[in-house]
C-alpha cells in the first residue's frame, strides 16, 4: 500500500469513532469520508498499533486498586483463579440458549432471560447490572440539560475517560480502544482480535488474581453488521476460549451474561430529520429558538432521545408520533408515563407505594396489553383501580413483544439518567436512526435499542447453581460471585427505582 494509500486509509480509520453502532460507550463514525480498505489491513493495522505499545497487549488490563473508587481484590501471587465473569455486547438470550440446548456450554445451568432497561442500551443496561449511579445520559454521547449542549463522544473514548467511570470501573480486562473504535468497521477481523487479546489479558492476570472480571464488545459489531449466523461463530470461539480457561482451573466458577438483545432485522435510516423539519422544528446541539430541538445521535439504534424547550413538548410529540418508522413516543406526565403511537395512547402509573401498577388505554392500545389486562382481571390481581402486582405484570407480558414494558417505561423517566429526555422514541423494527455516515461502513441486519423483547433481552449463565430463569438487569448483581457483588453502588439516593430515591424492593420484584 503506497504511504498516501496508507495515510488515507488510516485517516479515514481512526476517524471512525462516533456513531456507527455503540460498543459499550465506545462508538464509530466515517468523518473524512476516505476509503477504508478490509480484513487484512484491519489486522495489520491492530498488529502494528500493539507493536508501536513496545509489545505490550493492547488488552485494558487495570491493576486492582488504580483508582480510588475501585475496590482492592488483588492477591498474593499463586493464588488460584476461582471465578471468571465475563460479560458480552449485545448477545441475545435466544442465541445462547439455542446454544446450550444444542449441547454447547456444557457445565453451564441453562441460561436466564434477562430484561433489560428502556432503551435498551449498553451504558444504562450495564449500569443496572452493576448498581451503579444514574449515568449522564443514555450512551456517553448525551445532552447536558444544565449547560444547554451536547457532550461526551469521541474525547471521553479516545483519552480513556470513559473507560474509568461506569459499569467500566469494574472490568479488568478489555480490548483496546483502537479495537472499540474500528470493530463497526471490521467486525468479524477485529472480533478474533479481542477474543484473542482477552485471552492474553487473561493468562497475564492468572496466578495473581483470584477473580477476574473480562468485557468482551465486538460481539455487539458483529450482531449489527454480520447477523446471526456470524454471532453464534463468534460465541463458539468465545466458548473455545472459556474451555481453554477452565481446562487450566478446575472448578472455576464461571459467569457469563449480556446487557441488550438484537432484533436480527435488517434496517435501514429513518427520516425522522425530514419528518420534524416539515412539522417546523429543526435539529441541533442548543435549544436557543422556538422549535429547536436536540437528539444526541449515538449509534444506529432503535431508540433515540429527544430534547426540547417546553412549550414545544406537544408539537413535539404530535410530529414524532406521525413520523416514519415510530412505533413509540413515551414522555413524562407528573409521576405517570404516556405512550403513544399508532394504536392509539394509554398512561401508564404506579401506585404509592410502587408495588403494583396500572397501564391505562386513553385511545387505543399502543401496547396491545388489553389481554394482560383481561388475565389479570380474571386472576383476581387487579383492582378495581387498575392496579396490579409489578410481579404480575412482568409474568403476564413475557410472551408479548414489549415484556416489562410498564415497569421498564416508569423506571426511564425515573431517574435512570441525569439528564432526562423530553421524548424517548422506541422505532418500530426494520427502522434505525443515527448519523447518517455511520450507514456508509455497512448494511445493518439488526439492532437494539427499542422497548420490543427482542431488542430488550439478554441472558446470564452460570458453572454455579442456576439463577431464575427471567431476571431484571438490576437483579443480576446478586447472582455473581460474592467478591464481586461488593462493588456495586446498589442504588444510592436518587438512582432509578419506581419509587423516587428508594431502592427496588421485594414487593416491586
Amino acid at each position: 500500500m503506497g504511504l498516501a494509500r496508507r495515510g488515507a486509509a488510516l485517516t479515514g480509520a481512526l476517524a471512525i469513532v462516533l456513531t456507527s453502532a455503540t460498543c459499550g460507550g465506545a462508538r464509530a463514525r466515517l468523518v473524512s469520508g476516505a476509503h477504508v480498505p478490509g480484513g487484512a489491513w484491519a489486522a495489520s493495522l491492530f498488529q502494528r498499533a500493539r507493536a508501536g505499545a513496545g509489545g505490550r497487549h493492547l488488552a485494558r488490563v487495570r491493576p486492582d486498586g488504580d483508582r480510588a473508587t475501585r475496590p482492592v481484590r488483588r492477591q498474593p501471587a499463586a493464588v488460584p483463579l476461582a471465578s471468571l465473569v465475563l460479560m458480552l455486547d449485545g448477545v441475545p438470550w435466544s442465541v445462547m440458549d439455542s446454544l446450550h440446548g444444542a449441547g454447547h456450554f456444557r457445565g453451564f445451568a441453562r441460561p436466564s432471560a434477562v430484561l433489560s432497561p428502556f432503551p435498551s442500551l449498553t451504558t444504562v443496561a450495564y449500569r443496572d447490572i452493576w448498581r451503579e449511579s444514574p449515568t449522564p445520559g443514555y450512551e456517553d454521547r448525551y445532552f447536558d440539560i444544565a449547560q444547554n449542549r451536547v457532550r461526551g463522544g469521541a474525547w471521553d473514548v479516545l483519552s480513556g475517560r470513559e473507560a474509568q467511570e461506569g459499569f467500566h470501573r469494574h472490568v479488568d480486562i478489555e480490548g483496546a480502544v483502537l479495537v472499540s473504535n474500528l470493530a463497526y468497521a471490521f467486525p468479524q477481523t477485529l472480533a478474533a482480535a479481542e477474543v484473542n487479546e482477552v485471552r492474553d489479558g487473561i493468562a497475564a492476570r492468572e496466578g495473581h488474581d483470584s477473580v477476574l472480571v473480562a468485557y468482551i464488545c465486538t460481539t455487539d459489531a458483529v450482531a449489527h453488521h454480520q447477523g446471526r449466523a456470524a454471532l453464534v461463530a463468534m460465541v463458539l470461539r468465545i466458548e473455545a476460549l472459556v474451555d481453554e480457561v477452565r481446562s487450566r482451573h478446575p472448578g472455576l466458577r464461571v459467569d457469563i451474561m449480556s446487557d441488550h438483545g438484537n432484533d436480527f432485522v435488517p434496517s435501514h435510516q429513518l427520516p425522522v430529520e425530514a419528518d420534524l423539519a416539515r412539522a417546523g422544528f429543526r435539529l441541533t446541539d442548543r435549544l436557543e429558538r422556538p422549535g429547536d430541538v436536540v437528539v444526541p445521535r449515538f449509534g444506529l439504534v432503535g431508540s433515540a432521545a429527544f430534547y426540547a424547550a417546553p412549550q414545544d413538548r406537544a408539537g413535539l410529540i404530535r410530529a414524532l408520533t406521525a413520523a416514519e418508522g415510530v412505533e413509540l413516543a413515551i414522555w413524562a406526565e407528573g409521576d405517570a408515563v404516556e405512550v403513544q403511537g399508532p394504536a392509539g395512547r394509554a398512561r401508564v402509573d404506579a401506585d404509592a407505594g410502587a408495588g403494583r401498577l396500572r397501564y391505562t388505554p386513553e385511545t387505543g392500545d399502543p401496547l396491545g396489553f388489553e389481554r394482560v389486562r383481561e388475565r389479570l382481571r380474571a386472576s383476581g390481581e387487579m383492582d378495581a383501580a387498575g392496579f396490579a402486582p409489578d410481579s404480575a405484570w412482568l409474568r403476564e407480558s413475557l410472551a408479548t413483544p414489549f415484556a416489562d414494558a410498564l415497569r421498564r417505561l416508569l423506571v426511564a423517566f425515573r431517574g435512570a439518567v441525569r439528564n432526562e429526555a423530553t421524548v424517548l422514541v422506541s422505532f418500530a423494527p426494520g427502522g434505525h436512526f443515527g448519523d447518517t455516515l455511520g450507514d456508509r461502513l455497512a448494511r445493518m441486519l439488526g439492532t437494539h435499542g427499542s422497548l420490543r423483547s427482542a431488542s430488550s433481552t439478554a441472558f446470564l449463565m452460570s458453572t454455579a447453581p442456576a439463577a431464575p430463569l427471567v431476571l431484571r438487569s438490576d437483579e443480576v448483581l446478586a447472582y455473581l460471585p460474592r467478591a464481586v457483588q461488593g462493588t456495586g453502588v446498589h442504588y444510592a439516593a436518587g438512582a432509578p427505582a419506581l419509587a423516587r430515591g428508594a431502592s427496588p424492593t421485594a414487593a416491586q420484584r
